[in-house]
């Protein structure tokens, strides 16, 4: 059995086409979609990151494994009998390799996030780079597809590969955004709802999307006006259609 585990961070389902997106981002995913199975009531069990990543590898609750935001005290993994592997619950990876499968993950997660248990129970662990998570689609398969031309057609391996491209700051090339613009975006919110957004100012808030004044063209400066608005989805959209377009090889 191969099992190939597409994680790519921040892709929402209502931006995919085989969700019923109007806007033809993921054709190679809907793709598979259509020959295979697609889930109508599964959630994440914990966000944002870090909480999901603990609860992906441990099966359990952000509330269990203890990781219920990104840093600080909130933040650390807790094993369920202290430091070190657990024997009642254990990681999946755990599991998998006693019943025989290779693990492999082709992800920075680790590194961006100083989350070090992430690391453990893979027998191979590819970072790829030191750009911890600001790495694109064209880095990540630079480094996955010699693996899967060398290992690909053996058997008994579970290969995840983690993508950042729909994850902010979107610095892929802007005409990825472009192709966008004369294609709507949803009446909701109007300029009224954006509008009353206005006095809420904290950190990814409609008027403080960005700390300081640095980022790419393809992301608005903040939420102020419907344009703004279409700007943000606009960019998003651009992310996705780029780890589209790079990770075909792999995907389609």
């Amino acid at each position: 059995m191969r099992i190939i585990y597409l994680d790519i961070d921040s892709l929402r389902p209502d931006h995919m086409g085989c969700y019923g997106y109007h806007r033809n981002t993921t054709p190679n995913i809907d793709k598979i979609a259509s020959e295979g199975v697609r889930f109508n009531s599964c959630y994440c069990a914990s966000s944002p990151c870090v909480p999901s990543r603990g609860s992906f590898i441990s099966g359990r609750f952000g509330i269990h494994h203890g990781a219920l935001t990104h840093w600080g005290p909130g933040g650390e993994f807790q094993y369920p009998e202290g430091d070190g592997h657990s024997k009642e619950i254990p990681f999946f990876t755990r599991y998998l390799r006693e019943a025989g499968m290779k693990t492999v993950t082709f992800s920075s997660f680790g590194d961006r996030h100083h989350a070090w248990w992430y690391f453990a129970g893979w027998n191979e662990v590819h970072t790829h780079s030191l750009k911890e998570g600001n790495e694109n689609a064209d880095e990540v398969n630079a480094s996955v597809i010699p693996w899967l031309k060398q290992f690909g057609k053996e058997d008994n391996y579970f290969l995840h590969i983690q993508y950042w491209d729909p994850h902010t700051f979107y610095t892929y090339p802007i005409e990825y955004m472009e192709q966008w613009k004369d294609a709507p975006v949803k009446a909701f919110p109007d300029e009224a709802t954006i509008a009353s957004q206005q006095q809420h100012s904290f950190p990814r808030s409609a008027p403080f999307l960005h700390w300081g004044d640095k980022y790419p063209a393809t992301m608005p400066g903040q939420i102020a006006n419907r344009n703004d608005f279409k700007h943000a989805v606009d960019g998003y959209d651009g992310g996705i259609s780029y780890y589209k377009c790079r990770s075909r090889r792999i995907d389609g």
